[in-house]
């Protein structure tokens, strides 16, 4: 599905592209603005879909929704830059509910406001197993074991729970974690912090086990203002795992909040 193929749109403008195939892409996309497809899924929801993206500066977030521009949240592709406005990226997303039958698809985008974060060229849903789910949006307070944190309301788009109150020595334990092969690229953590700054990091099997990610922490402005950050993986992740976030930083000191991550290839 080509990105200006939409059958209707809020906020954006189309332009001439120089990825493979040439043609038009959606640009000058802003938090807030919307792009809307007609499509028939048939009678097996789609596993994943694959989002033809292009950024030259801030982060955000394509949401994928059904019939409304608040409806069911089907996917969510973290953006981060490519190095260009031109730049392509093609990024597999699992689907986190199911789409099935005749629907009014809408992409809406979360981020900073007022700023132009991404370019589309096409989208396209697969069937099959999708990817591994460790390429999936992991809700943080989705855990299997913890020590330390505590869950609490976020306002974070989507809302639901995130994870709090998190100090140096506490931990957040994930079992079945399939990374398939090959080994991941990067981690996207959606994080907020209000006070201290610390790392968080990404281990393998256990508390101690060896650090895939280390993700440094500083202030984003409160509690509930969020961020998006993608670190490249330092170390080598295949197979099925338990993946453990442990923290460092000053001790007894509050100093971030988690709301998910998501490893990309």
């Amino acid at each position: 599905m080509e990105a200006e193929s939409y059958s209707a749109q809020t906020g954006t403008q189309t332009e001439t592209t120089t990825d493979t195939g040439g043609g038009q892409s959606v640009g000058f996309i802003t938090p807030g603005d919307t792009l809307a497809y007609d499509l028939d899924f048939g009678a097996a929801s789609p596993a994943s879909v694959t989002t033809r993206l292009a950024s030259g500066a801030s982060s955000g977030t394509i949401q994928y929704r059904l019939d409304s521009t608040t409806g069911p949240i089907i996917a969510s592709v973290p953006v981060t830059s490519t190095g260009g406005w031109q730049t392509w990226t093609s990024t597999t997303t699992n689907l986190t509910g199911a789409a099935t039958g005749v629907h009014r698809l809408y992409l809406t985008f979360t981020g900073t406001a007022g700023a132009d974060f991404v370019n589309l060229n096409w989208l396209q849903f697969n069937a099959g197993g999708g990817l591994p789910n460790a390429y999936s949006v992991r809700q943080a307070e989705s855990f299997s074991s913890q020590s330390g944190t505590q869950t609490e309301t976020t306002t974070d788009t989507g809302g639901g729970q995130s994870v709090g109150f998190i100090t140096p020595g506490d931990w957040l334990g994930y079992t079945n974690v399939d990374f398939g092969t090959p080994t991941a690229a990067s981690v996207t953590t959606r994080l907020a912090s209000g006070a201290s700054s610390g790392t968080i990091q990404y281990r393998l099997d256990s508390t101690t086990g060896p650090i895939i990610a280390s993700v440094p922490v500083t202030s984003t402005g409160g509690w509930q203002t969020w961020t998006t950050n993608t670190t490249n993986l330092t170390g080598a992740a295949t197979g099925v795992h338990t993946v453990f976030l442990t923290f460092t930083g000053t001790a007894g000191a509050d100093f971030v909040n988690l709301n998910w991550f998501q490893f990309n290839r």
